[in-house]
């Protein structure tokens, strides 16, 4: 019996794990799609480039009617020449500003 309850909470945890990442998913793909229908693109300033687990990142603001929204995306330094400072287009939910991304986000996963 033992070996039996192992098994079973062994699925329970794998079925667990694939729930989670099908609703993150689905979740993700009700807020690009939002960025789709009620998208409008502004200039970004880009305010710091920092490093999460050997990941590196970076944060930019934006302003929609005098109020200050951010976001942030992975930073490939390898590929990407941003600074501090820099001006980027980004797309932001006119229903949801907090729901925005990168211009260049939105591209990449068209494809």
């Amino acid at each position: 019996m033992g070996i039996k309850k192992k098994n079973i909470d062994a699925y329970v945890a794998i079925v667990g794990v694939l729930l989670c990442t099908i609703i993150t998913s689905f979740i993700k793909r009700c807020n690009d799609n939002a960025l789709y229908k009620n998208g409008k693109i502004t200039t970004a300033i880009v305010e710091r480039i920092y490093t999460i687990r050997y990941t590196e990142h970076f944060q930019y603001v934006f302003s929609v009617n005098g109020k200050i929204f951010s976001g942030d995306d992975v930073y490939y330094s390898k590929t990407d020449s941003i600074s501090v400072g820099d001006s980027i287009v980004v797309i932001y939910n006119i229903s949801d500003p907090s729901q925005n991304q990168p211009i260049w986000s939105v591209e990449e996963r068209k494809k």
